[in-house]
């Protein structure tokens, strides 16, 4: 089985919620046809394009993407590493999943562990 064919059988379950998104944002009239923006469909196949590609990666490794995939490596390298640079400079992260906390939340804002506050001193 070639690639594609393997990509094909990943999605094949994503393509009914492709569906209900279309039907739910762009529902068929009857009595009205449909008159869809360009540019909301252009975005909606942006926004397609981007799933597939990230169900691909996902699925089968970003080297078998050559350059591109590469390159999505040393970006995702980057990312990982100013991230860990804000935890290191972060007054606070959520001991949960990492998140960098900004002021003094009682609760994270990404995964909503409760926030153990701890006394600073200077």
């Amino acid at each position: 089985m070639g690639l594609l064919d393997e990509f094909k059988s990943v999605i094949k379950d994503e393509a009914a919620d492709v569906k209900k998104m279309i039907n739910k944002n762009f529902p068929k009239s009857a009595a009205e046809p449909e008159k869809t923006d360009k540019d909301e469909l252009k975005d909606m196949e942006s926004e397609l394009f981007m799933q597939i590609g990230k169900m691909a990666v996902t699925e089968f490794g970003a080297e078998k993407f050559g350059e591109a995939g590469s390159m999505l490596l040393e970006v995702q390298q980057m990312i990982a590493e100013r991230e860990e640079e804000s935890r290191r400079n972060a007054e606070q992260v959520c001991q949960n999943c990492g998140y960098v906390l900004h002021g003094s939340p009682k609760f994270c804002p990404e995964c909503g562990t409760k926030i153990e506050t701890k006394e600073m001193s200077h």
